[in-house]
């Protein structure tokens, strides 16, 4: 559980928590070169470990952010189907939707760094044009994975479209739409228990344009053009939710970061404290209690400090 209202249900071969998991592993290799001073390698691998652990807690902002808005909303207007509601709610899950995009770009970035250095053993400076250039050769199901996701225009390519997202949003337009500010609709769906509201961040779905507006070609579009494309957008019944997508991207990531594991595996081993390197340390049992100790500059044993 991640908080009351966002489980991460992705689990590892052992059952536990996929990036729970995963952070451990990253960070236990890390702890082994660091004790072999292979400092180079301390950097890769860590940076994967903290990568995860921002990442949840970006998606668990964002999660928060939707459930915030759907405390104060309205029901949704059945009058209105095809509309979006852009106010400082919307910019509030816009501005976490951002920020959870700039967190997975760097996690994509860390993974595929470790993946170009301990699977296909390169040292020389890593580019996305190098990585595609193995992976294209290599028929393991760790590359099968990255093209899919990456490359591979008859797969589904959400780590590209993520990246798109990103590079078109935050450093071209300024805004995760070419048609709208940001904005959320509210629409009813069904489940088991009956009719409940949903809240939608919907993303911009014409990845031509997007792809065009990256390459710095601006879409022409007059005021009647923009009408009918927006129209078209706001028409649709299953658009691209913000928080849905990230997590999907989060998921893929963590998967690819688990088959490298698997097929390029690293010795990995938590880092053990002793008594000699404690300074100070607070313990708290089950019941509740706590216990504080101490070092005593004098005899150099941990002594209890009174509560």
């Amino acid at each position: 559980p991640i908080s009351p209202n966002l489980y991460l249900m992705e689990r590892a071969k052992d059952g536990e928590c996929l990036a729970a998991n995963l952070q451990h592993y990253w960070k236990g290799t890390s702890n082994v070169f660091s004790e072999k001073n292979q400092y180079e390698d301390v950097r890769v691998t860590s940076r994967i470990a903290s990568q995860i652990l921002v990442c949840t807690s970006r998606i668990q902002k964002l999660s928060s952010a939707y459930q915030s808005v759907l405390t104060v909303v309205n029901e949704p207007d059945k009058s209105k189907p095809n509309s979006l509601s852009c106010n400082k709610y919307a910019y509030h899950i816009g501005t976490e939707y951002r920020s959870t995009l700039t967190e997975l770009y760097s996690l994509r970035d860390a993974i595929n760094a470790a993946l170009f250095r301990y699977r296909y053993k390169r040292t020389d400076p890593f580019s996305t044009k190098k990585l595609k250039s193995e992976v294209t050769k290599d028929q393991s199901e760790l590359a099968r994975l990255v093209t899919q996701s990456m490359f591979d225009p008859s797969g589904d390519l959400i780590i590209e479209r993520m990246s798109l997202y990103r590079s078109v949003g935050q450093h071209y337009l300024g805004s995760n739409s070419p048609l709208f500010a940001d904005g959320y609709s509210l629409v009813a769906t069904h489940g088991p228990l009956g009719e409940f509201q949903k809240l939608v961040f919907p993303l911009y779905d014409n990845l031509d344009v997007m792809r065009r507006i990256e390459r710095g070609q601006l879409p022409n579009w007059d005021k009647a053009a923009g009408k009918v494309e927006a129209e078209r957008f706001l028409s649709k019944t299953n658009h691209i939710d913000g928080l849905e997508f990230a997590y999907d991207c989060y998921v893929r990531m963590l998967k690819i970061s688990e088959h490298l594991a698997t097929e390029a595996p690293l010795e990995s081993r938590p880092m053990t404290l002793t008594d000699k390197e404690i300074i100070n340390a607070t313990f708290t049992d089950e019941h509740g209690n706590t216990r504080r100790v101490e070092r005593d500059p004098e005899t150099g044993q941990l002594v209890d400090v009174p509560t």
